[in-house]
Order: structure tokens, then sequence, then C-alpha cells
């Protein structure tokens, strides 16, 4: 067991000494033991495996005997949680319609003239710290990223 605290406090000392943890207000008691845990349940964790290869291997317990899951035929791959969609997605209909009802030359003259719109009733986007921010995409609108969708805006 003195093997097992000394791996542990070698283990914790390494985290608490990269100072994220320490930063995080964690104590090196709380870390040495949360380390033991991990040290321990390893430790049981190679047993039972261990354990479970020599009854295999003495016949005791077959390792093909165990049910392989079934799957039905209609079960497609496992479906993505919803997500939301991107700023593009959900603004490009509105930016469409008023690049066609203005002239501008640029991205960023285009990206001035939508901070400005920005929290109008029709407008997907407010501006929040001097920076466009879609409401329903949940992110920012940066100069640079207007300007990766400049094509995809200008086209009609």
């Amino acid at each position: 067991m003195t093997n097992l605290r000394d791996m542990a406090q070698m283990r914790a000392a390494v985290h608490f000494c990269s100072g994220k943890l320490a930063d995080a207000g964690l104590s090196l008691e709380y870390l040495i033991e949360r380390e033991l845990s991990q040290l321990e349940m390893e430790l049981d964790l190679g047993r039972a495996r261990k354990e479970g290869e020599s009854n295999a291997a003495r016949g005791r317990i077959g390792l093909a005997q165990t049910p392989a899951p079934v799957v039905a035929a209609s079960d497609g791959p496992a479906k993505r949680r919803n997500r939301k969609p991107s700023w593009a997605t959900v603004a490009l209909p509105y930016m469409k319609v008023l690049f066609a009802a203005g002239h501008y030359k640029s991205a960023a003259v285009f990206y001035k003239a939508l901070m400005l719109r920005a929290g109008e009733s029709d407008s997907p986007f407010k501006l929040v710290n001097r920076e466009l921010y879609c409401t329903k995409a949940g992110t920012t609108v940066s100069n640079g990223a207007m300007g990766n969708a400049w094509p995809k805006i200008r086209a009609q």
C-alpha cells in the first residue's frame, strides 16, 4: 500500500506543479487522495482482467460465450445531438436582401452597415462589445468571417 501512496504523491505533485490545478484552488492533499483512489481502481481493474483471462484459459468462462448486442436492421448510425445552425445559414437571406438594396464595395463596408442595422426588428444580429452577435446561432461574427462569406453574399 505504501508503494501506491508514493505513486499517488508523485502523480499529484506533477499535477499540482503544472499550475492549472493549483490555480483552481485544489490542495495537494486532495490531489493525493484523488490519485490514490484512481490507482486503487486501476489496480482492481487489472486484477479483475487478469482473473477473467485465467478463468477463460481454464475454460470456466468463455469469452466468445458473451452474447453480441443485437442491432436491428432499421437502426441507422447514431444520431447527433441537435446543433444550432451556423451564423451564415441563419443570416444569409437577410444579408442577401440588404446587399441587393445597397451598394457595398467590400465585406468591411458591408460589415459596418450590418453593425448600424444590428438590433432592428428584422435583423438576426445584435451588437455585443462592438461586434455582431447572431442570436439564433449563438455566436459572434467577426469582420474576417464576413469576408469569408462575402462570395456567397454577393452571389445572386
